[in-house]
Protein backbone atom coordinates (compact mmCIF):
# COMPACT_ATOMS: atom_id res chain seq x y z
CA UNK A 1 0.00 0.00 0.00
CA UNK A 2 1.20 3.47 -0.79
CA UNK A 3 2.88 5.19 2.17
CA UNK A 4 1.38 8.54 3.27
CA UNK A 5 4.01 11.28 3.52
CA UNK A 6 3.53 13.56 6.55
CA UNK A 7 4.58 17.21 6.84
CA UNK A 8 4.86 17.96 10.51
CA UNK A 9 1.43 17.36 12.10
CA UNK A 10 -0.48 17.60 8.81
CA UNK A 11 -0.82 14.45 6.67
CA UNK A 12 -0.68 14.83 2.91
CA UNK A 13 -3.57 13.44 0.90
CA UNK A 14 -1.91 12.18 -2.29
CA UNK A 15 -5.12 10.53 -3.48
CA UNK A 16 -6.89 13.87 -4.01
CA UNK A 17 -6.27 15.61 -7.32
CA UNK A 18 -6.47 18.99 -5.65
CA UNK A 19 -3.52 18.14 -3.39
CA UNK A 20 -1.37 16.59 -6.10
CA UNK A 21 0.70 19.76 -6.54
CA UNK A 22 1.50 19.81 -2.81
CA UNK A 23 2.66 16.21 -3.05
CA UNK A 24 4.85 16.98 -6.04
CA UNK A 25 6.32 20.03 -4.29
CA UNK A 26 7.20 17.88 -1.27
CA UNK A 27 8.91 15.30 -3.53
CA UNK A 28 10.89 18.01 -5.29
CA UNK A 29 12.14 19.50 -2.04
CA UNK A 30 13.06 16.12 -0.55
CA UNK A 31 14.52 14.61 -3.73
CA UNK A 32 15.84 17.51 -5.81
CA UNK A 33 17.94 15.24 -8.01
CA UNK A 34 15.02 13.26 -9.34
CA UNK A 35 12.81 16.19 -10.36
CA UNK A 36 13.53 19.16 -12.60
CA UNK A 37 13.63 22.51 -10.89
CA UNK A 38 10.97 24.25 -12.96
CA UNK A 39 7.52 25.62 -12.29
CA UNK A 40 5.71 22.49 -13.50
CA UNK A 41 7.38 20.20 -10.87
CA UNK A 42 6.32 17.01 -12.77
CA UNK A 43 5.64 16.25 -16.38
CA UNK A 44 2.16 15.35 -17.57
CA UNK A 45 3.01 11.66 -17.92
CA UNK A 46 4.46 11.60 -14.44
CA UNK A 47 1.35 13.25 -13.00
CA UNK A 48 -0.93 10.75 -14.76
CA UNK A 49 1.12 7.82 -13.52
CA UNK A 50 0.89 9.10 -9.97
CA UNK A 51 -2.88 9.52 -10.26
CA UNK A 52 -3.36 5.99 -11.64
CA UNK A 53 -1.17 4.64 -8.93
CA UNK A 54 -3.10 6.44 -6.20
CA UNK A 55 -6.49 5.38 -7.62
CA UNK A 56 -5.40 1.75 -7.66
CA UNK A 57 -4.45 2.05 -3.99
CA UNK A 58 -7.94 3.39 -3.18
CA UNK A 59 -9.55 0.45 -5.00
CA UNK A 60 -7.37 -1.95 -3.03
CA UNK A 61 -8.50 -0.32 0.22
CA UNK A 62 -12.17 -0.84 -0.75
CA UNK A 63 -11.40 -4.46 -1.66
CA UNK A 64 -9.90 -5.03 1.79
CA UNK A 65 -13.16 -3.76 3.37
CA UNK A 66 -15.20 -5.68 0.80
CA UNK A 67 -17.09 -2.56 -0.28
CA UNK A 68 -18.12 -0.82 -3.48
CA UNK A 69 -16.07 2.36 -4.20
CA UNK A 70 -19.35 4.30 -4.75
CA UNK A 71 -20.76 3.59 -1.28
CA UNK A 72 -21.21 6.38 1.25
CA UNK A 73 -19.18 7.01 4.39
CA UNK A 74 -21.86 5.57 6.66
CA UNK A 75 -21.57 2.14 5.06
CA UNK A 76 -17.76 2.36 5.19
CA UNK A 77 -17.88 3.09 8.91
CA UNK A 78 -20.38 0.29 9.61
CA UNK A 79 -18.33 -2.24 7.63
CA UNK A 80 -15.16 -1.22 9.44
CA UNK A 81 -16.83 -1.68 12.86
CA UNK A 82 -18.10 -5.13 11.87
CA UNK A 83 -14.66 -6.28 10.68
CA UNK A 84 -12.93 -4.94 13.79
CA UNK A 85 -15.36 -6.85 16.02
CA UNK A 86 -14.81 -9.97 13.96
CA UNK A 87 -11.00 -9.91 14.06
CA UNK A 88 -10.81 -8.94 17.73
CA UNK A 89 -12.98 -11.83 18.83
CA UNK A 90 -11.20 -14.45 16.68
CA UNK A 91 -7.63 -14.76 18.11
CA UNK A 92 -6.67 -17.45 15.58
CA UNK A 93 -6.71 -15.03 12.64
CA UNK A 94 -3.56 -13.26 11.55
CA UNK A 95 -2.93 -9.81 13.03
CA UNK A 96 -1.86 -8.56 9.61
CA UNK A 97 -5.45 -8.75 8.42
CA UNK A 98 -6.58 -6.55 11.31
CA UNK A 99 -3.81 -4.06 10.50
CA UNK A 100 -4.78 -4.04 6.81
CA UNK A 101 -8.37 -3.25 7.74
CA UNK A 102 -7.27 -0.32 9.91
CA UNK A 103 -4.94 1.06 7.24
CA UNK A 104 -7.54 0.64 4.53
CA UNK A 105 -10.16 2.46 6.59
CA UNK A 106 -7.74 5.33 7.32
CA UNK A 107 -6.75 5.50 3.66
CA UNK A 108 -10.37 5.71 2.54
CA UNK A 109 -11.07 8.46 5.06
CA UNK A 110 -8.04 10.41 3.84
CA UNK A 111 -9.19 10.01 0.24
CA UNK A 112 -12.71 11.19 1.03
CA UNK A 113 -11.91 13.93 3.48
CA UNK A 114 -13.46 16.50 1.16
CA UNK A 115 -16.86 14.78 1.60
CA UNK A 116 -16.38 14.84 5.35
CA UNK A 117 -15.67 18.55 5.17
CA UNK A 118 -18.84 19.10 3.12
CA UNK A 119 -20.89 17.12 5.64
CA UNK A 120 -19.40 19.09 8.50
CA UNK A 121 -20.25 22.31 6.69
CA UNK A 122 -23.84 21.09 6.19
CA UNK A 123 -24.15 20.31 9.87
CA UNK A 124 -22.77 23.73 10.74
CA UNK A 125 -25.14 25.39 8.26
CA UNK A 126 -28.02 23.47 9.80
CA UNK A 127 -27.01 24.62 13.26
CA UNK A 128 -26.68 28.18 12.01
CA UNK A 129 -30.10 28.01 10.36
CA UNK A 130 -31.63 26.69 13.56
CA UNK A 131 -30.03 29.53 15.48
CA UNK A 132 -31.36 32.05 12.96
CA UNK A 133 -34.85 30.54 13.20
CA UNK A 134 -34.76 30.71 16.98
CA UNK A 135 -33.70 34.36 16.85
CA UNK A 136 -36.42 35.17 14.31
CA UNK A 137 -39.07 33.37 16.40
CA UNK A 138 -37.97 35.23 19.50
CA UNK A 139 -38.15 38.56 17.67
CA UNK A 140 -41.66 37.80 16.36
CA UNK A 141 -42.86 36.77 19.82
CA UNK A 142 -41.42 39.94 21.29
CA UNK A 143 -43.18 42.06 18.66
CA UNK A 144 -46.48 40.24 19.31
CA UNK A 145 -46.20 40.86 23.04
CA UNK A 146 -45.55 44.56 22.43
CA UNK A 147 -48.57 44.83 20.12
CA UNK A 148 -50.74 43.02 22.65
CA UNK A 149 -49.65 45.36 25.42
CA UNK A 150 -50.32 48.39 23.22
CA UNK A 151 -53.79 47.11 22.29
CA UNK A 152 -54.57 46.34 25.92
CA UNK A 153 -53.55 49.83 26.96
CA UNK A 154 -55.76 51.35 24.22
CA UNK A 155 -58.67 49.16 25.33
CA UNK A 156 -58.21 50.23 28.94
CA UNK A 157 -58.29 53.89 27.90
CA UNK A 158 -61.49 53.36 25.87
CA UNK A 159 -63.16 51.56 28.77
CA UNK A 160 -62.17 54.32 31.14
CA UNK A 161 -63.59 56.98 28.81
CA UNK A 162 -66.82 55.00 28.42
CA UNK A 163 -67.11 54.61 32.17
CA UNK A 164 -66.66 58.34 32.69
CA UNK A 165 -69.22 59.18 29.98
CA UNK A 166 -71.79 56.79 31.52
CA UNK A 167 -71.20 58.34 34.90
CA UNK A 168 -71.78 61.84 33.53
CA UNK A 169 -74.94 60.69 31.67
CA UNK A 170 -76.34 59.08 34.80
CA UNK A 171 -75.62 62.21 36.79
CA UNK A 172 -77.40 64.42 34.22
CA UNK A 173 -80.41 62.08 33.94
CA UNK A 174 -80.61 61.89 37.73
CA UNK A 175 -80.71 65.68 37.94
CA UNK A 176 -83.53 65.85 35.36
CA UNK A 177 -85.56 63.18 37.17
CA UNK A 178 -85.23 64.97 40.49
CA UNK A 179 -86.24 68.26 38.91
CA UNK A 180 -89.33 66.69 37.28
CA UNK A 181 -90.28 65.00 40.54
CA UNK A 182 -90.03 68.32 42.39
CA UNK A 183 -92.28 69.99 39.80
CA UNK A 184 -94.89 67.20 40.07
CA UNK A 185 -94.93 67.43 43.85
CA UNK A 186 -95.31 71.21 43.68
CA UNK A 187 -98.25 70.89 41.25
CA UNK A 188 -99.93 68.33 43.53
CA UNK A 189 -99.62 70.69 46.49
CA UNK A 190 -101.14 73.49 44.42
CA UNK A 191 -104.15 71.27 43.50
CA UNK A 192 -103.49 71.13 39.77
CA UNK A 193 -104.40 67.40 39.66
CA UNK A 194 -107.72 67.70 41.50
CA UNK A 195 -111.04 66.90 39.76
CA UNK A 196 -109.47 65.16 36.75
CA UNK A 197 -111.63 63.14 34.36
CA UNK A 198 -111.50 59.45 35.31
CA UNK A 199 -109.92 60.15 38.67
CA UNK A 200 -110.23 57.12 40.97
CA UNK A 201 -111.30 54.82 38.13
CA UNK A 202 -109.30 52.00 36.50
CA UNK A 203 -107.46 52.85 33.33
CA UNK A 204 -109.33 51.87 30.19
CA UNK A 205 -106.69 49.73 28.50
CA UNK A 206 -107.51 49.16 24.86
CA UNK A 207 -105.47 46.48 23.09
CA UNK A 208 -105.23 47.89 19.58
CA UNK A 209 -102.79 47.69 16.72
CA UNK A 210 -100.58 50.81 16.78
CA UNK A 211 -100.09 50.61 12.99
CA UNK A 212 -103.79 51.24 12.31
CA UNK A 213 -104.80 54.82 11.62
CA UNK A 214 -106.36 56.42 14.71
CA UNK A 215 -109.29 57.94 12.82
CA UNK A 216 -110.12 54.59 11.16
CA UNK A 217 -109.93 52.80 14.50
CA UNK A 218 -112.17 55.33 16.24
CA UNK A 219 -114.69 55.27 13.37
CA UNK A 220 -114.93 51.47 13.47
CA UNK A 221 -115.30 51.59 17.23
CA UNK A 222 -118.20 54.05 16.95
CA UNK A 223 -119.94 51.87 14.34
CA UNK A 224 -119.55 48.74 16.49
CA UNK A 225 -120.86 50.49 19.59
CA UNK A 226 -123.97 51.58 17.65
CA UNK A 227 -124.69 48.15 16.19
CA UNK A 228 -123.13 48.70 12.76
CA UNK A 229 -120.50 46.43 11.17
CA UNK A 230 -117.77 47.59 8.75
CA UNK A 231 -118.31 46.53 5.16
CA UNK A 232 -115.11 44.47 4.92
CA UNK A 233 -116.29 42.29 7.84
CA UNK A 234 -119.61 41.68 6.10
CA UNK A 235 -117.81 40.86 2.85
CA UNK A 236 -115.56 38.39 4.63
CA UNK A 237 -118.56 36.59 6.15
CA UNK A 238 -120.31 36.50 2.77
CA UNK A 239 -117.20 35.04 1.07
CA UNK A 240 -116.90 32.31 3.67
CA UNK A 241 -120.60 31.45 3.37
CA UNK A 242 -120.61 31.31 -0.45
CA UNK A 243 -117.47 29.17 -0.76
CA UNK A 244 -118.76 26.75 1.89
CA UNK A 245 -122.11 26.45 0.06
CA UNK A 246 -120.43 25.80 -3.31
CA UNK A 247 -118.17 23.14 -1.82
CA UNK A 248 -121.05 21.46 0.02
CA UNK A 249 -123.24 21.32 -3.08
CA UNK A 250 -120.45 19.75 -5.16
CA UNK A 251 -119.55 17.31 -2.39
CA UNK A 252 -123.19 16.15 -2.05
CA UNK A 253 -123.43 15.38 -5.77
CA UNK A 254 -120.09 13.55 -5.78
CA UNK A 255 -121.18 11.53 -2.75
CA UNK A 256 -124.43 10.51 -4.46
CA UNK A 257 -122.58 9.46 -7.61
CA UNK A 258 -120.16 7.32 -5.63
CA UNK A 259 -122.82 5.75 -3.39
CA UNK A 260 -125.95 5.25 -5.51
CA UNK A 261 -124.38 5.67 -8.98
CA UNK A 262 -126.89 8.36 -9.90
CA UNK A 263 -126.56 11.96 -10.91
CA UNK A 264 -123.95 11.52 -13.68
CA UNK A 265 -125.90 13.74 -16.01
CA UNK A 266 -125.83 16.56 -13.46
CA UNK A 267 -122.04 16.49 -12.90
CA UNK A 268 -120.95 18.59 -15.89
CA UNK A 269 -123.64 21.14 -15.17
CA UNK A 270 -122.56 21.28 -11.52
CA UNK A 271 -118.90 21.79 -12.51
CA UNK A 272 -119.88 24.75 -14.70
CA UNK A 273 -122.02 26.20 -11.92
CA UNK A 274 -119.17 25.68 -9.42
CA UNK A 275 -116.74 27.60 -11.67
CA UNK A 276 -119.28 30.39 -12.07
CA UNK A 277 -119.73 30.63 -8.29
CA UNK A 278 -115.95 30.79 -7.80
CA UNK A 279 -115.67 33.70 -10.27
CA UNK A 280 -118.38 35.61 -8.39
CA UNK A 281 -116.62 34.90 -5.10
CA UNK A 282 -113.35 36.25 -6.56
CA UNK A 283 -115.08 39.55 -7.33
CA UNK A 284 -116.07 39.77 -3.67
CA UNK A 285 -112.49 38.89 -2.68
CA UNK A 286 -111.12 41.72 -4.80
CA UNK A 287 -113.52 44.19 -3.22
CA UNK A 288 -112.71 42.85 0.25
CA UNK A 289 -108.95 43.25 -0.28
CA UNK A 290 -109.47 46.88 -1.27
CA UNK A 291 -111.48 47.66 1.88
CA UNK A 292 -109.73 45.62 4.58
CA UNK A 293 -107.39 47.84 6.66
CA UNK A 294 -104.98 45.02 7.60
CA UNK A 295 -102.53 43.58 5.13
CA UNK A 296 -102.40 40.21 6.87
CA UNK A 297 -106.21 39.91 6.58
CA UNK A 298 -106.24 39.97 2.78
CA UNK A 299 -107.34 36.86 0.87
CA UNK A 300 -105.89 35.17 -2.20
CA UNK A 301 -108.22 34.58 -5.17
CA UNK A 302 -109.69 31.10 -5.52
CA UNK A 303 -108.95 28.87 -8.52
CA UNK A 304 -111.91 26.75 -9.74
CA UNK A 305 -109.80 23.72 -10.74
CA UNK A 306 -107.87 23.71 -7.48
CA UNK A 307 -111.02 24.13 -5.36
CA UNK A 308 -112.83 21.34 -7.25
CA UNK A 309 -109.89 18.97 -6.77
CA UNK A 310 -109.66 19.89 -3.10
CA UNK A 311 -113.39 19.25 -2.61
CA UNK A 312 -113.18 15.78 -4.18
CA UNK A 313 -110.06 14.80 -2.21
CA UNK A 314 -111.51 15.92 1.15
CA UNK A 315 -115.10 14.96 0.51
CA UNK A 316 -116.00 14.07 4.10
CA UNK A 317 -114.96 17.52 5.38
CA UNK A 318 -117.79 19.21 3.46
CA UNK A 319 -120.60 16.72 4.17
CA UNK A 320 -122.85 16.25 7.21
CA UNK A 321 -122.13 13.20 9.35
CA UNK A 322 -125.69 11.86 9.07
CA UNK A 323 -126.43 10.05 5.79
CA UNK A 324 -130.10 11.07 5.99
CA UNK A 325 -129.05 14.70 6.10
CA UNK A 326 -126.87 14.12 3.01
CA UNK A 327 -129.83 12.66 1.11
CA UNK A 328 -131.97 15.58 2.18
CA UNK A 329 -129.37 18.04 0.85
CA UNK A 330 -129.23 16.16 -2.46
CA UNK A 331 -133.00 16.41 -2.85
CA UNK A 332 -132.93 20.09 -1.95
CA UNK A 333 -130.13 20.96 -4.41
CA UNK A 334 -130.71 18.66 -7.38
CA UNK A 335 -134.25 17.13 -7.26
CA UNK A 336 -136.82 19.52 -8.76
CA UNK A 337 -139.82 20.18 -6.53
CA UNK A 338 -143.29 19.07 -7.66
CA UNK A 339 -145.77 21.85 -8.51
CA UNK A 340 -148.50 22.44 -5.97
CA UNK A 341 -152.16 23.10 -6.90
CA UNK A 342 -153.94 25.62 -4.75
CA UNK A 343 -157.67 25.77 -4.10
CA UNK A 344 -159.39 29.02 -3.40
CA UNK A 345 -160.46 29.23 0.19
CA UNK A 346 -161.60 32.32 1.95
CA UNK A 347 -159.77 31.54 5.16
CA UNK A 348 -156.42 30.64 3.55
CA UNK A 349 -153.75 33.28 2.95
CA UNK A 350 -151.94 33.02 -0.37
CA UNK A 351 -148.10 33.21 -0.31
CA UNK A 352 -147.01 34.96 -3.45
CA UNK A 353 -143.43 33.73 -3.05
CA UNK A 354 -144.54 30.15 -3.45
CA UNK A 355 -146.72 31.14 -6.36
CA UNK A 356 -143.83 32.66 -8.29
CA UNK A 357 -141.65 29.64 -7.48
CA UNK A 358 -144.29 27.30 -8.92
CA UNK A 359 -144.66 29.46 -12.01
CA UNK A 360 -140.90 29.38 -12.51
CA UNK A 361 -140.83 25.60 -12.21
CA UNK A 362 -143.27 25.29 -15.11
CA UNK A 363 -141.09 27.33 -17.44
Amino acid sequence: MYQIVRLGKKALRPTLNSDLNIFCQHISTKYPDTVRNDSRMLSTSQRLSVEVRLQSDVDKAYNVLELDPNCDLVKVREKYVDLVKKYRKDKSLDTKKFTQVQEAYKYILESRRSEMIVEDSKVKDKDNNKKDRDEWREAVEQEYRLQKLALQSDTDIIRQDRRLSNRSTNMSSGCIERMVEDMVQQSMRNGDFDNLIGSGKPIDYDNRNPLVDTSTYNLNKILINNGFTPEWITLHAEIRRDIALARQKTAVLQYKIMKDNIGHCLWEKQVEEFSKNIREINRLVEKYNNDVPFLEKQLAPFRPERELEKTIEKLENYLPEDSAERDKLYEMYFVPSQPKHYTQYDDVNLHWRDVWKDIKSFF
